[in-house]
């Protein structure tokens, strides 16, 4: 998939109120790879992995070209090692 990203962000209150609504959790894994024109992405959520490269931001700040591709979880296991400044 590609296309344009428009940033949208969140402010969460205080307290425990949003943690009864939500209805699923998932295991993530992420890391980034180095790169100056771009943030490159490998994540794995679950049982898939997908790899996301994102452009820099236009010039209002608001949105961005991104493109991301399901890979499968070995070439991801690959890719983690190629990740800089750890892994999340």
């Amino acid at each position: 998939m590609s296309g344009l990203e428009i940033e949208r962000k969140f402010l969460i209150k205080k307290g425990g109120s949003w943690k009864e609504a939500a209805f699923s959790s998932s295991h993530i894994k992420q890391g980034y790879m180095p790169c100056e024109s771009a943030t490159v992405r490998v994540r794995t959520r679950d049982d898939r992995s997908w790899l996301t490269i994102k452009s820099h931001s236009d010039r209002t700040g608001l949105s961005r070209y991104e493109f991301e591709k399901e890979i499968t979880n070995d070439e991801a296991k690959h890719l983690f090692e190629l990740c800089r400044g750890g892994v999340i």
